[in-house]
């Protein structure tokens, strides 16, 4: 197996810069789907198995897309498809090109989204349904949603980057933080 190690910030901005995931942006409703949506990756360290095409991103890794959503971990690891000429080319400039099939975040990973913020242990992204699920370890916390005063926690989360949704499963915990006030109303 052949891997090169490109240290530092830079070398993994470089290669998360040249991604394009298959995300439709939300200002652009009428664009069709298939619209690509840049993507920047930020780590502390990059490993990539050229003979694999999978890029390991080590130490407080950070993905951000055009429309703002923002996906923290301690560390992921990108799956690429085919290359392209395009793609071999660049590689060998120390700027990987492709298409990423998959992306697994692991560890404290925080995923940021409009109103609702996501914590879990793990979450998988996959091209093919355009979806990220978000799960915990065996024998840890779940995976927990929040907006204003709910937190939504369940085994999985599931959030659908297209239709912009987030689903729970199976059987949701839901929790509210109400005020004083806010309770003597709800329980009149």
């Amino acid at each position: 197996m052949k891997r090169r190690a490109m240290g530092g910030r830079i070398a993994a901005a470089l290669i998360g810069t040249a991604l394009l995931l298959g995300v439709p942006p939300r200002a652009a409703a009428a664009a069709p789907a298939t619209n690509p949506v840049p993507v920047r990756i930020n780590a502390d360290q990059l490993k990539y198995d050229y003979e694999n095409n999978i890029a390991y991103l080590r130490g407080n890794v950070v993905v951000r897309d055009t429309p703002g959503r923002v996906l923290s971990a301690d560390n992921a690891t990108l799956y690429f498809g085919k290359k392209t000429q395009a793609a071999t080319d660049a590689t060998a400039q120390n700027v990987a090109f492709g298409n990423v099939d998959r992306i697994v975040a692991v560890g404290t990973v925080r995923m940021v989204d409009g109103g609702y913020r996501v914590i879990s242990e793990k979450a998988v992204w996959s091209k093919l349904d355009n979806k990220i699920v978000l799960t915990g370890v065996p024998g840890g916390p779940p995976p927990k949603a929040l907006r204003d005063t709910a937190v939504i926690s369940a085994p999985k989360i599931i959030y659908d980057l297209t239709a912009q949704k987030l689903q729970f499963q199976p059987k949701p915990t839901i929790e509210y933080n109400l005020s004083p006030d806010e309770r003597t109303r709800f329980m009149r």
